[in-house]
């Protein structure tokens, strides 16, 4: 088909016929000699009318450009697994018979690895029966109306392993000629050296060819299918190499051309796309064939050649994923430890060795600390095929990294870690109210300073109450030795001159948990020395070795030793449970309780001289400290606004306007009529408030339940303590605990956390399918104009498996080192279009899951599934709807254990002052291993004694509204210095999120500042 074509506007009657071809398989036609002259003739300008040709059809589209895949650093992105390359005139018999063999072998034989399924490109159609290996053949996956060259470019470049089929056949020309005529895929390249056009089969063997020398690009293989012909018997004959002679020995320059446009929209380098344009048909095909391919003439009698070349092929592309999955990237990605082991071996120039490690699960630094001289043969064996060969230098290297590793904290395992933890970011003046400020006090200089003048008053103390002074309680002489003095007294002081220098020892050298439990320990044992000290006291004076006119009546007076004592006693109590149970208030209650008890002991003792002195003194020190705190507190509230808060005021801005798009305030919707609701997003969001509410109202419900089942003495020290059953205690604020993860070992937590991580992404992908659709956007200002992009929503960005850094970071700073509490070591996040769409996924999993635990687990006991103790009848009620709804729909898989509704500004979970709304699910699942393949288990299941399970994180976002709450993440991240693997994965989430985002301004404004900064160098 030909369409005419205007040149030069000025001139009507210069046009060309130009060829319009609906698939890959056609070819540009040559121009008419004639017409090439007659239009010339017109134009003596134009050198060669064959530019003005390529200036017409050498324009690819945009879309190449704008839509190219960057580096493959894990296989969690848009993917094709094969292209299918073939010529439609002489390989349409095989290829939609191969295709579909691909497929259905894929199904019954060999499936894709967990985490290597990757997504169905945005570009390209999706067909009917997509399964887990994503397949790129044109009549099934270009769009109509679309441009067809741009859907094979960039369905070639996101693919994985190129399959060309690659055929030569002669048959006659017919009458009256008796010439023979070269036909397949390669044959119909002969006429090129005569007939020069855009040969599309010659294109996209360049386009692979040097595509894959780009280092880290998508494809990873060239299989090529040699076709011979095939005889009566059903076999096929040997391929015909001794014709490959007669293909040109000079370039296509029509076709080369046309490559190193393409070739320079995808960032290929220039001196590359020269050494192209160079290069012959003849050598091109040559460079093809040089990859190890399928020969159809191995194909037996019985066989069918499409599920004997399926077979290979899947076999490549399974071998293509685990050798991506052992790049140090997807390695990050994948395992806990990653990062750190990158990053060690970084450091030394060992990075080469990391996808050693990964082949063979060294997912730790403990682990890789553990090796042996004997294990280094195994792992780096250049004998073995499945090892990586290693250098003698590079192994002694490894040898002395090894030994120093060893020598520091890092190799421990994560529990040990977790132990060891120095909270060196938080400043002594913001830790005052934190969780953990007895660690961190203990780990900052100031306090071990202040440990060390203690130590020695207390020495000083102790000495003088020796040298002399076992008869004197403050002035007065009893005229005996006091029992409490060498009872309690003398040991007090002693002891407290030890442990405070060991509680400084242990926060400069060791770890400040350890000084924190040394001085937790010592305010008990203070406890038991005032209660023996009483003791002594009351039996001296019973067995008449006291002062003959001292009584117990005058001991328990104003002024009497066990008096004091008893004073003592309640500050001793406070203290200690400050430090064990509520960190954020022991050094307020040591400072309150100094100035207390100083001025009690003014009025008792009536030494106003010298209680007066102390008590200045602690009024300065505590009127230096809350100076000190107040502005560490506003310091650090200004940075933080300056950091995170900068896109606030824009976000909820916008926000309001949704909210005012769709009825006047969405908190009112109660109380409006639904006839007087024009839009529909209130409506979804108003019904995702309701149903977040009745799981909240049914988890209260539990937790209430078993709080009720404890007997009210033991009630107390749960509620300060560890919780009930797998509930933690109440925070404040908080109307129910966290319901806990059932392992509370870190170790065993990353462990299952490894082995889920890619099987839950898969799965959550599947779950997620019946609901895709397409949805197309403006393009940003980096986009060219007129030019709309593509997401399929709901949209899932699979998250990295949380580093151990953050979470020990995160259990002892928010959880009180309360392992069981981190419920996101695996997570991924939905970014859905619209709050329609919100809902639908809210319900997909609502309507696959129960809610809560079972009364039995709740009480720490083996679980007997539908098994709850009492409650309320209006709880009964709704337990009741939630199961008939769960029963009516497809088997739970899923347990919901905490639900938190940020879009709504009621819940107590939304905070406005930092714009972040979405809605996060924590849903327990449960597995067990079937011949080494990881298998999630429906919940009545669960009670099996080989199931696992494990509590995951699950957010949900909308994706073209302005919740911006990835772009809030992206910027807490970078504040809280995660690792680059999480701002990989947030960056990815957030331009999800709000693809529309402008950042030519910050650019701007970026360049704007170092013009300045080289401006002052130069005056300088």
């Amino acid at each position: 088909m030909l369409t005419s074509v205007q040149i030069f506007p000025e001139c009507p009657t210069c046009t060309l016929s130009v060829p319009h071809s609906p698939s890959t398989t056609a070819s540009a036609e040559p121009l008419d000699e004639l017409e090439l002259h007659r239009t010339s003739s017109h134009h003596p300008s134009i050198p060669s009318l064959q530019e003005a040709y390529n200036n017409v059809v050498a324009t690819p589209s945009p879309a190449i450009r704008t839509l190219k895949p960057g580096n493959l650093s894990n296989l969690r992105v848009e993917l094709f697994h094969f292209f299918l390359s073939y010529r439609v005139s002489t390989e349409s018999w095989l290829i939609g018979e191969l295709y579909d063999t691909i497929i259905q072998t894929c199904v019954q034989e060999r499936k894709i690895p967990h985490g290597g399924k990757g997504r169905w490109p945005k570009f390209a159609q999706v067909p009917e029966y997509q399964n887990s290996v994503k397949g790129f053949l044109d009549t099934k996956c270009l769009m109509e109306g679309k441009d067809w060259e741009a859907g094979f470019v960039l369905g070639l470049v996101h693919s994985l392993v190129f399959v060309p089929l690659i055929s030569w056949h002669e048959e006659p020309a017919g009458e009256p000629s008796s010439q023979i005529v070269c036909r397949g895929s390669l044959g119909d390249m002969v006429s090129l050296c005569k007939n020069d056009r855009v040969d599309n089969i010659l294109l996209e063997y360049i386009i692979a060819l040097e595509w894959s020398r780009k280092e880290r690009t998508y494809l990873q293989s060239i299989v090529p299918i040699l076709i011979g012909k095939k005889e009566d018997d059903g076999t096929f004959s040997s391929f015909p190499w001794s014709k490959l002679h007669k293909l040109p020995d000079i370039p296509s320059r029509m076709t080369n051309d046309r490559a190193a446009i393409i070739l320079e929209m995808l960032g290929i380098n220039q001196d590359q796309i020269e050494k192209m344009r160079r290069r012959s048909v003849k050598q091109t095909i040559e460079l093809i064939l040089k990859h190890q391919g399928i020969r159809l003439s191995d194909v037996g009698k019985n066989d069918r050649a499409s599920e004997f070349c399926a077979r290979k092929v899947i076999d490549i592309i399974v071998r293509d994923i685990q050798k991506v999955q052992v790049d140090p990237n997807e390695f990050v990605f994948q395992t806990p430890g990653g990062s750190e082991i990158v990053q060690w071996l970084r450091e030394r120039s060992l990075v080469k060795l990391s996808s050693s490690f990964a082949r063979h699960n060294f997912d730790s630094l403990h682990k890789i600390s553990m090796l042996a001289d004997k294990d280094f043969e195994d792992i780096f064996d250049t004998r073995s095929t499945n090892a990586l060969s290693i250098t003698r230098g590079q192994l002694a290297s490894l040898r002395i990294a090894l030994e120093d590793l060893r020598s520091q904290g890092i190799c421990q395992k994560y529990s040990r870690r977790l132990n060891d933890f120095r909270d060196l970011k938080t400043a002594l003046g913001t830790a005052v109210w934190t969780t953990n400020a007895a660690e961190i006090a203990c780990s900052k200089w100031q306090v071990q300073f202040i440990f060390i003048v203690l130590s020695g008053v207390c020495t000083k103390t102790a000495v003088d109450n020796l040298n002399g002074k076992l008869r004197y309680w403050r002035t007065r002489n009893f005229g005996v030795i006091l029992w409490v003095k060498i009872v309690w007294y003398i040991p007090f002081w002693i002891s407290n001159a030890i442990i405070f220098l060991k509680a400084a020892y242990e926060g400069r050298y060791k770890a400040p948990y350890k000084a924190r439990k040394t001085m937790e320990a010592h305010n008990l044992r203070w406890n038991y020395l005032l209660l023996l000290g009483i003791l002594a006291e009351v039996s001296q004076i019973l067995t008449n070795n006291h002062e003959r006119h001292w009584t117990l009546a005058d001991t328990f007076s104003s002024g009497g030793l066990a008096f004091e004592l008893l004073l003592y006693l309640p500050a001793c109590l406070l203290t200690w449970s400050a430090i064990k149970y509520r960190q954020e208030y022991w050094i307020p209650c040591w400072i309150g309780l100094a100035i207390v008890v100083t001025s009690v002991f003014v009025y008792i003792w009536k030494d106003f001289r010298t209680y007066l002195l102390m008590l200045i003194l602690l009024l300065t020190f505590f009127a230096l400290s809350l100076f000190y705190f107040a502005i560490s507190l506003i310091l650090t509230t200004l940075h933080a606004k300056k950091t995170v808060g900068r896109h606030v005021p824009q976000f909820n801005t916008e926000w309001e306007k949704i909210l005012s798009s769709t009825i006047p305030s969405i908190d009112n919707l109660r109380e409006t009529s639904t006839s007087k609701i024009e839009n529909g997003n209130a409506i979804f969001l108003q019904k995702l408030w309701e149903n977040t509410q009745t799981i909240e109202k049914l988890l209260e419900s539990q937790f209430r339940s078993t709080r009720a089942d404890v007997p009210i003495w033991k009630r107390i020290h749960q509620d300060s303590n560890k919780g009930y059953g797998r509930f933690t205690r109440q925070d404040k604020g908080a109307s129910m605990g966290k319901i806990r993860q059932l392992s509370s070992d870190l170790d065993h937590l990353f462990e299952e956390a490894s082995s889920i991580n890619s099987v839950f992404h898969d799965f959550i992908a599947e779950l997620l399918k019946p609901l895709q659709s397409w949805s197309e956007y403006q393009p940003r200002s980096d986009q060219s104009v007129g030019e709309l992009r593509a997401h399929r929503y709901p949209h899932l960005v699979c998250g990295p498996i949380k580093q151990p850094e953050r979470a020990i970071e995160k259990c002892v700073r928010t959880y009180r080192r309360d392992v069981g509490c981190l419920t996101d070591l695996v997570r991924c996040t939905i970014v859905v279009e619209n709050a329609q769409q919100l809902l639908e996924v809210f319900e997909t999993f609502r309507t696959r899951s129960i809610i809560g635990i079972g009364a039995a687990e709740r009480n720490g006991e083996a679980e007997p599934i539908n098994c709850r103790s009492e409650v309320s009848a209006e709880t009964e009620a709704l337990l009741r709807a939630e199961e008939g709804r769960a029963s009516s729909f497809e088997e739970p898989f899923f347990r919901i254990t905490q639900v938190k509704n940020r879009f709504h500004s009621d819940s107590h979970h939304c905070n406005k002052l930092t714009g972040y709304r979405d809605l996060s699910l924590n849903v327990e699942v449960g597995w067990t291993f079937e011949s080494n393949e990881l298998i999630f288990l429906p919940v009545r299941e669960w009670n099996q004694e080989t199931t696992e399970q494990h509590i995951v994180e699950v957010q949900e976002q909308q994706g073209n509204t302005p919740a911006c709450v990835l772009q809030v993440i992206t910027m807490l991240s970078s504040y809280k210095g995660l690792s680059g693997t999480s701002r990989g994965w947030r960056k990815e989430s957030r331009n999800a999120v709000w693809p529309q985002t402008d950042r030519r301004s910050r650019e701007e404004k970026r360049k704007e500042g170092r013009e300045g900064l080289e401006r002052s160098r130069m005056r300088r």
